[in-house]
């Protein structure tokens, strides 16, 4: 068969309409042998998809399989190849390979799939060929070897063609001189480059390459001329001259006349090689144009090359010139990963640290300054800037791992580690993260240095060991510091040992410590909040021991010290001339309470005193008004306002008023919480009932109502509750729980059920099994005017919060304590109600608990920042920026904890997501240096940076800013995952949009000079 003739016939179309005939007719037609067009037929006229569909109904066969070949090769089907290649398996004449061949091979060469092609190619026969065929044939397997950059073998088969009589020979001979020209063979290219000097399809291409010619000989002045001769008739290549008379100008260092060609020839060409680029730069950077050159440097920082190398370093340089400190730090991290030029990349990767310690980019300057290696010639200079840079770190944890991990420690650095796990544990301490404060401590005493005294560090383990509940330890620790002749805590340490010996009700050793914490005191250093507090605590021991003269004293003392507890000390004192009775002292006492602190949390206190010292006196009717201002002031939230009651009641009596009496003993016995008073009160009011006003019945209604019990079961009920409360006033218990629930066992509606229901939980909770207690406060709780309610909300909500850490039932407590105290509740519940409703995320109450925090009085700056934190999270869930800015802000103002640090990130965050790219760089900023001891949000702020860094088209930045997390921050799998992810779409962004070509990309214009002959 004959591929070359289905190949080029003309195309001829042809309609053919087929009518349908009756039955007779087509008998006739039967009969008279009328001819029917077969798959053959409409090949030969062209329809080729008639044919091949045709075809394909008939046998498998070599025939139908050449037909079917023949139509798929024409249609351009991707089955034709295999097709083609069948037909070659089935022939027994050989003598079709070729032209078989020859088809598969041009095809492929159309698609430029050349090597491909080229394999095909090889197959040919040559001898099978006419000269014409052959010709093409060497020319496009020469054209595949050239792609492949295989230019010696390409330029012989390019050469036969060339001097040959053929329509290809011009194009032989241009592509032969770019083989010569990039084998380095000057004669041979110039040879084959001026047959085409002047041929109109590479009188513009050719002067292109001969100008490189004289270039690449050096023949700088040579290649000016020839380029200048031939540039005003170049047409649309003129650009390419441009570059061969800007590059010899560069060679011969004349950068003012260099620099119009080379940047005409940039403005026209869409790609730049890595030379051209570098010298455009260089030519910049030469006349001292730095920012221009910066231009170029910049298009040249990811390429993994001498150049790259080189261009990033003088970016760098010309950065530093400029005072562009950032730029620069990314410029010298590019030159330092590139090994090339090895000084560049020694001197580039310290001066890369030294700018980041400059700019407050400590992680990275540490990081990096502890891997220079001894040998360097910067060894020196980055170990003092490294000592530098540890000793004044914010980022501490970071720089105690950088110290651990180095081999050799000079004393200097031991120096510093030592104060860096000292200073580390101090804050652990502050934090509360009180394990790793005694890890750090223990640290620094280890370590061989006098940086920081040991007797310090001594003395910083007893405070973290008393922290931790651990008081034997600390104890041990606090003696330790005390054997040393250090004076600076000794105060303290006296102070809080005292507080231990007092724990273990050990209180002649807590006085003796007491005692000792006075004559350390030193006015100037120690806080006299504590020694105030050291005299009332020395003042109430006394007490305890009945030595009221010397409690006295120390009282005395301490109000003339103006202490804080002024109001409390005047309590003691009259409680201690009362026993004296010593009465008008009392009476004073008491007095001075009321007038001058009529807020203290004493003033049922002394009221109640008051009014017990006038009944004494015989003064019952003013008695009787400072009960009724206890129980009008506090209602039932005192503990005096049931024996208030009970007191007015037998004033009343004693007055001869019963059923005033009556009343005001009811009223105290429906809330009274002691049993012996209430006891006592049920006994006054049975005697007025049977014995005053004769009035059993009344008695026993009254008695029914209030128990639930018939009066029968009353005395029972009362003595096995009477035994088990007596047992729990002598603290057993253990032994008090059981007769509790036996109690409740027997008289499950008992009179004393709420009772045993309060005393089970205090016992518990004594016992610190906080589960147990809980089950009994909730029991409690199911009586909401019950007289324990709101002392058992109030532990309830402390087991949920501290110990249980049920925050969802810790908020619905806090909540209903907080309503019950209205107007005034205290900080510490709404600081719990606060955390439990963030944990919770509920959030309308973080709203208003955060305000009720932020403004409440006696609220510190630490709890002051946090409520403003958990409002601004809230705002920023809810997606009102602006107001969660303005929190954040307040909590980055009040703190410089975790929590400011996170604010600050936020509101670079805020700024990012609200498109001010420029002040959400500066803030994300800040918090790269200020933050750097919580690195989880210095990491998310350098993401956000190099985010914000890739919009505004700073790859190089970018890059930098990615890959310094994903080197110095290694801590959060997650970020560290989302840095990687970035750099790759950055990396791929930064190929897709690059000017620079690839430098084995052949240098030559291609263009089509085979298509007239398919």
């Amino acid at each position: 068969m004959s591929i070359s003739k289905f190949v080029l016939l003309p195309a001829i179309y042809m309609l053919i309409v087929l009518v349908p005939l009756c039955g007779q007719e087509s008998q006739y037609i039967i009969n008279n042998n009328y001819h029917f067009p077969g798959p053959k037929d409409y090949n030969e006229i062209e329809l080729y998809g008639i044919s091949l569909n045709q075809s394909e109904a008939l046998p498998f066969e070599d025939d139908v399989i050449n037909l079917q070949a023949q139509n798929s090769f024409v249609l351009d089907e991707t089955r034709s190849i295999d097709l083609l290649l069948e037909t070659i398996a089935r022939s027994v004449d050989d003598s079709q390979d070729s032209e078989v061949y020859f088809a598969i091979a041009s095809k492929y060469f159309d698609k430029r799939d050349y090597s491909t092609s080229k394999s095909y190619w090889k197959e040919i026969e040559t001898f099978d060929l006419s000269l014409e065929r052959r010709a093409e044939m060497q020319f496009k397997l020469a054209y595949c070897y050239l792609v492949e950059k295989d230019f010696q073998t390409a330029f012989g088969l390019f050469q036969s063609v060339e001097n040959t009589n053929n329509i290809l020979s011009p194009h032989a001979s241009y592509y032969a001189g770019i083989c010569a020209f990039y084998l380095g063979d000057r004669d041979k290219a110039l040879v084959s480059f001026k047959k085409v000097e002047n041929h109109r399809k590479y009188n513009n291409l050719v002067p292109f390459y001969l100008s490189q010619i004289y270039f690449k000989d050096e023949d700088y002045i040579e290649a000016i001329k020839y380029a200048q001769s031939r540039i005003s008739n170049a047409g649309s290549n003129k650009y390419l001259l441009e570059r061969i008379l800007g590059m010899s100008y560069v060679a011969l260092e004349d950068y003012n006349k260099a620099l119009p060609h080379l940047e005409n020839y940039a403005a026209s060409a869409d790609k730049l090689t890595e030379n051209d680029a570098y010298q455009i730069g260089i030519a910049h950077y030469k006349l001292g144009q730095y920012s221009k050159a910066q231009e170029y440097f910049k298009e040249l920082s990811y390429q993994e090359s001498p150049i790259g190398q080189m261009s990033n370093f003088l970016l760098a340089s010309t950065s530093i010139e400029k005072g562009e400190k950032k730029n620069a730090q990314s410029a010298f991290k590019q030159a330092g990963k590139l090994d090339y030029f090895l000084d560049i990349k020694e001197e580039s990767n310290y001066l890369y640290y030294k700018v980041s310690a400059d700019l407050g980019d400590e992680r990275i300057a540490i990081n990096g300054l502890s891997g220079i290696n001894s040998n360097s010639i910067y060894y020196s200079a980055s170990q003092q800037l490294l000592s530098q840079l540890l000793i004044n770190s914010t980022d501490t944890e970071n720089s105690i791992n950088v110290i651990e991990n180095i081999e050799l420690k000079s004393q200097e650095i031991n120096n510093t580690y030592k104060v860096l796990t000292y200073e580390n544990g101090l804050q652990k301490l502050k934090d509360g993260d009180v394990e790793i404060a005694i890890r750090q401590f223990e640290k620094a005493l280890n370590t061989n240095s006098k940086s920081i005294p040991n007797s310090e560090i001594q003395f910083r383990l007893a405070q973290s060991f008393q922290a931790k509940g651990d008081i034997n330890t600390s104890r041990k620790w606090y003696e330790s510091y005390l054997e040393n002749d250090d004076h600076e805590h000794r105060f303290e340490s006296h102070y809080a040992l005292s507080y231990i010996e007092m724990e273990d009700q050990n209180y002649s050793k807590a006085i003796g410590q007491l005692e000792n914490a006075l004559e350390n005191f030193n006015i100037e250093e120690d806080q006299k909040n504590l020694f105030d507090d050291v005299l009332v605590r020395l003042a109430d021991l006394e007490l305890v021991n009945n030595n009221y003269a010397s409690a006295l004293e120390y009282y005395e003392l301490a109000i003339r010290n103006n202490a804080e507890e002024s109001d409390y000390i005047l309590y003691q004192k009259s409680m201690i001339y009362g026993v004296n009775n010593q009465i008008i002292e009392k009476l004073t006492s008491l007095e001075k309470l009321l007038k001058h602190y009529p807020k203290s949390n004493y003033r049922d206190d002394a009221l109640f005193q008051l009014a017990e010292t006038l009944v004494q006196l015989g003064k019952n009717n003013q008695a009787y008004q400072v009960y009724n201002t206890i129980i009008i002031e506090f209602g039932n939230a005192s503990e005096y306002s049931a024996i208030s009651y009970m007191r007015q009641g037998l004033i009343s009596y004693n007055q001869g008023d019963l059923y005033a009496a009556l009343n005001s003993y009811k009223q105290g016995i429906d809330i009274c919480q002691d049993k012996d008073e209430k006891r006592r009160a049920l006994k006054a009011v049975e005697d007025i009932y049977l014995y005053d006003l004769n009035e059993a019945n009344d008695f026993f209604k009254y008695q029914e109502s209030l128990t639930g019990v018939q009066i029968g079961d009353i005395e029972k009920d009362s003595i096995v509750f009477a035994i088990a409360s007596d047992v729990y006033k002598n603290a057993e218990y253990e032994k008090a729980i059981t007769k509790f629930e036996e109690y409740l066992k027997s008289y499950s509606h008992g009179f004393y059920v709420l009772d045993a229901n309060y005393y089970l939980a205090e016992s518990y909770l004594v016992l610190k099994s906080y589960s147990k207690a809980l089950e009994y406060y909730k029991k409690v709780l199911k009586e909401e005017n019950g007289k324990y309610y709101e002392s058992a909300l109030k532990k309830s909500a402390v087991i949920s919060y501290n110990y249980a850490q049920d925050f969802k039932t810790s908020f619905e407590l806090y909540d209903k304590l907080i309503d019950m105290q209205n107007t005034n509740p205290s900080l510490e519940n709404l600081e719990a109600a606060l955390y439990s409703a963030f944990i919770i995320e509920n959030k309308n109450a973080v709203l208003k608990y955060g305000e009720l925090v932020s403004n409440h009085s006696s609220v510190s700056i630490e709890s002051k920042s946090a409520a403003h934190f958990y409002m601004a999270k809230v705002f920023y869930q809810r997606k009102e920026l602006d107001s969660a800015y303005n929190q954040f802000e307040r909590v980055s103002r009040l703190s410089k904890n975790n929590q400011a640090a996170e604010s600050s990130y936020y509101m670079a965050k805020i700024h990012f997501d609200q498109n001010n790219l420029q002040k959400a760089e500066k803030q994300a900023f800040l918090t790269a240096t200020e933050g750097s001891n919580y690195a989880i949000w210095v990491s998310k702020s350098i993401m956000l940076i190099a985010d914000i860094y890739v919009l505004k088209k700073d790859y190089l930045n970018a890059t930098a800013a990615y890959e310094s997390v994903i080197e110095n921050f290694k801590e959060n799998e997650d970020i560290l995952r989302e840095a990687k992810n970035k750099l790759a779409d950055l990396e791929k962004l930064i190929k897709t949009e690059s000017r620079i070509s690839d430098e084995n990309d052949l240098e030559f214009i291609p263009i089509d000079s085979t298509s007239q002959n398919k």
